[in-house]
């Protein structure tokens, strides 16, 4: 996991993931968005939480919100392939505490 992106704690983000780059073998697509992991989550109000998610072709897409400033956390997307596997990718997010 090489990508680290900042959010601002007051604002939603969005990241899409092209799994045909470097996760599909030839002929492979996806069929089915196996969710989205965050961590470290709590019983806190203010984790980082996914507001909308979903599949486009290759891509997964999420929409995130909250999360408390100063806090990393780990996001790992899931996906299920045509030939029955599964792959997962995962970012990095640092909060802000900007708006």
């Amino acid at each position: 996991m090489s990508d680290v992106f900042v959010k601002a704690a007051g604002s939603q983000m969005d990241h899409v993931i092209d799994w045909s780059r470097n996760h599909l073998e030839e002929g492979e697509g996806i069929e089915a968005d196996l969710g989205w992991c965050i961590y470290p989550t709590s019983d806190a109000t203010r984790d980082l939480t996914v507001a909308v998610q979903g599949i486009t072709g290759s891509t997964s897409h999420v929409t995130l919100e909250g999360g408390a400033p100063g806090q990393v956390y780990v996001v790992t997307a899931h996906a299920g392939t045509s030939t029955g596997r599964r792959v997962r990718q995962s970012f990095a997010i640092t909060v802000s505490g900007d708006n």
